[in-house]
């Protein structure tokens, strides 16, 4: 069986989802080809990860527009290419659109290609003007009544979207970012060279992801630099942002701080090695209120603390496992943050051994929640094991 994916997304290496998606479908006897639209808008093909074909594709509007400018031309172009791609796709049996910024493609293969599987893994919350407006809602609640099966990140935010829409879909599941088990169940890995360079004799904070306003790092930023800067390095894995750049670039040249993108298959390295870690998520918005915490995931099951804000998902995970400090706010205020760091260092030890002998921990992989829910949902198993509610 063949399976079509479509997204749109910065980079393939760095989309870790879509990456076990293509892992577990392999496994399952299913190839797949993938159409993306990346950041660098390059148009070319190669074999990907698990025997994948790769078809990249630009957009000549983008070369025109600036990055959030010209949605206008934007949109009907990737959706003019996407649908001349699918008509071509004679053998593929399954059609999977990976992310929020599918609608009109979404629109388009309910229409034309009703003879495939159409499959909805919403990775995030719709954007919220999908929300705001009576025409835009009815759109909406079109597309989660008409695709065959909606994949939800998290329980939060299907519970969002069903208050907010009163909809009931074919079908749907939950299909959690936790990592898979090769990840889980690998033996401790060493010390990265790159970080033996930093002050010796400290151990390191890391911070997965971006630095940026709206993960809260702007107050991460100010408690390390006042109470921790002398004890710890810290190491940041992914962007920066430019309004924190130049104080990081500071650390950086003292070797108090190491910033680098890692690839996914890379990061668990710099992950068991670290002595804690924060997972903040601003909730300003609803689709950072109710996160789906990945970072969290790699972190935990591979037994490191964390300090994380309160965000719903983030405290059932932790309600679960007590492998951290859930603060009272979501990471806004650096007292609140920094008295929850020195409640996590003064029972560290505790915390580790939670997390080392909570047999909630190995429950949380990818790869018995995809056999279980995902995969008996694919054309093939399509009537088997549906799981419906009724509003």
């Amino acid at each position: 069986m063949r399976v079509c994916h479509l997204i749109k997304t910065t980079a393939l290496k760095s989309d870790g989802r879509l990456q076990k998606w293509i892992k577990s479908l392999k496994v399952k006897g299913y190839h797949s080809d993938i159409l993306i639209l990346q950041d660098n808008n390059s148009d070319s093909y190669e074999e990907g990860p698990y025997n994948s074909a790769v078809n990249k594709i630009a957009l000549q509007s983008r070369r025109l527009f600036k990055q959030r400018k010209g949605y206008f031309f934007k949109v009907p172009e990737y959706a003019i290419k996407t649908f001349f791609f699918l008509r071509k796709q004679k053998n593929t049996d399954v059609f999977v659109f990976h992310d929020v910024q599918q609608y009109l493609n979404l629109f388009i293969a309910t229409i034309f290609f009703r003879n495939k599987q159409i499959i909805w893994d919403l990775h995030e919350l719709p954007h919220n003007v999908m929300f705001r407006h009576s025409l835009f809602r009815s759109f909406l609640k079109y597309l989660l009544k008409n695709v065959d099966v909606v994949i939800y990140t998290n329980q939060e935010r299907r519970d969002y979207i069903i208050d907010k829409l009163n909809v009931q879909e074919k079908a749907y599941t939950i299909l959690n970012n936790f990592p898979d088990l090769d990840y889980i169940n690998k033996n401790k890995t060493p010390l990265p060279t790159e970080l033996k360079s930093l002050r010796p004799d400290l151990p390191y904070i890391i911070w997965l992801g971006a630095a940026t306003a709206g993960r809260n790092f702007d107050t991460f930023l100010k408690t390390y630099d006042t109470v921790l800067s002398s004890r710890f390095n810290l190491v940041i894995l992914g962007r920066i942002d430019s309004e924190f750049r130049l104080i990081l670039n500071k650390y950086i040249d003292v070797k108090y701080c190491y910033n680098a993108f890692i690839p996914q298959q890379k990061m668990i390295n710099y992950i068991d090695n670290a002595y804690f870690s924060v997972v903040l998520y601003n909730c300003q918005n609803p689709n950072n209120l109710y996160c789906e915490p990945n970072r969290l995931y790699q972190l935990i099951t591979r037994h490191i603390p964390c300090v994380v804000g309160h965000n719903p998902t983030m405290s059932n995970i932790i309600n679960k496992t007590g492998g951290a400090v859930v603060l009272s706010d979501d990471g806004s205020e650096v007292q609140y943050l920094s008295q929850s760091i020195n409640e996590l260092l003064t029972s560290l030890n505790d915390f580790k051994t939670r997390l080392e002998t909570n047999s909630i921990i190995e429950k949380l992989n990818w790869d018995d929640q995809f056999d279980n829910d995902v995969a008996p949902l694919v054309r093939g198993h399509f009537k088997s094991k549906l799981k419906v509610d009724t509003i």
